[in-house]
């Protein structure tokens, strides 16, 4: 009896939040990676000339896929400068057939693609039902909806050497 009467004199002690108030709700909070790369300088795709004679069109993408069923988009980056890519920056624009757009999101991958080498990059896919494929890779057996994708390099970061 002691204690039930305790608990109860806690629970009526305790402020109650008035009516302009909410109570706080813990949520957890995505620290963002570093926007710059240590060791790295950016080429980006608005600076036009002034990229200490590097550019975006320097760096190629190649051979898009993400399965219907997979959680992972992959495609290739091929680097055609002189120095060690650490990261690209990417707009990722996807797209019905007819041209809708489903979503459309911003991605900065860190790699390490030495200067003229091609390597493999794997992102966490937007599709979280993992209902979707891309239209131009294999047909899945199963019910799913074709996409397409769009995209453009926004910026690069290279290694100074």
């Amino acid at each position: 009896m002691k204690h039930l009467l305790l608990l109860l004199a806690l629970a009526l002690a305790a402020p109650l939040p008035s009516a302009g108030q909410s109570r706080r709700v813990k949520t957890k909070v995505k620290v963002a990676k570093e926007a710059i790369t240590p060791g790295t300088f950016i080429v980006s795709s608005e600076s036009g000339e002034d990229n200490s004679g590097y550019s975006v069109s320097q760096v190629e993408i190649s051979g898009y896929q993400k399965p219907a069923g997979s959680d992972k988009e992959t495609f290739s980056v091929t680097n055609n400068t002189d120095k060690t890519l650490a990261a690209i920056g990417l707009n990722l624009e996807y797209l019905t057939p007819e041209g809708r757009q489903i979503h459309k999101r911003f991605v900065k991958a860190d790699c390490e693609v030495p200067p003229g080498e091609t390597r493999i990059i794997d992102l966490r896919s937007w599709d979280r039902q993992r209902s979707w494929y891309y239209a131009h890779g294999q047909k899945p057996r199963k019910q799913a909806r074709p996409y397409d994708v769009k995209l453009d390099i926004v910026n690069l970061h290279l290694r100074f050497d």
